[in-house]
Parts: C-alpha cells; structure tokens; sequence
C-alpha cells in the first residue's frame, strides 16, 4: 500500500473493524453471563433435588453434572466463553491492524516511507 488514499481507506476499514468487534464483545459477555449463570442455577437445583431423593452427599458433585438438563447448559456456557474470548482476540487483532495502518498512512503523509 503506498497510495495515501488506499491507506487511509485501510486504517478506517480497520477501525471499523474493531468498533465492531467491541460490540460483538459485548453481546458475546452478556450471552456467557447468562449461560454462566443458568448452568449454575440448574447445577444448584439438580444437587438438591438429588439430595432430596437420598443422594449421598459425596456423589452429589460428581453425578450432577451427567443431569442432561446441566450437562446441556455446561456445553452452551463452554460455547459461550469461546465466542466471547474469540470476540476478545479480533479485538486485539484489528485494534493492532489500525495501529499499523494508522502509522504507514502518518509515514506516507510526512513522506517518510521506509
């Protein structure tokens, strides 16, 4: 890229890039929060529903994850964080791509193209 133009173009694509993954980012925490927080409700009402039924306390933490209805909630909380920290990496990548173009586009205004 050495046209001025062309690399103005980039840095404000690639701006627009990381505007977007910010507010990816944020749906993306507010769907983890949710998943996070019903996987742990579920989690919580199956052990007292299997205490209830006699369950020995011991086994309680390790059966209730093989409940269907919190096994499913786990995957989506698990499905959930990876899409949040994927949002959180195209973040760090456009915001680096911006910089890069941001300077290449300053070294062809001042006419310093190394």
């Amino acid at each position: 890229m050495s046209d001025t133009f062309e690399v103005r173009e980039a840095w404000e694509r690639s701006r627009r890039l990381a505007q977007t993954a910010v507010s990816e980012a944020s749906r993306r925490v507010r769907d983890y929060a949710k998943a996070e927080a019903d996987y742990y409700a579920a989690k919580a009402k199956a052990a007292l529903r299997m205490k209830a039924e006699g369950v020995p306390a011991t086994v309680i933490s390790a059966t209730v994850k093989g409940d269907p209805e919190v096994n499913r909630l786990l995957y989506e909380r698990i499905a959930a964080e990876g899409l949040y920290r994927a949002a959180m990496k195209a973040i760090d990548v456009y915001r680096d791509d911006a910089r890069n173009t941001y300077d290449e586009y300053r070294r062809t205004m001042t006419g310093d193209n190394l």
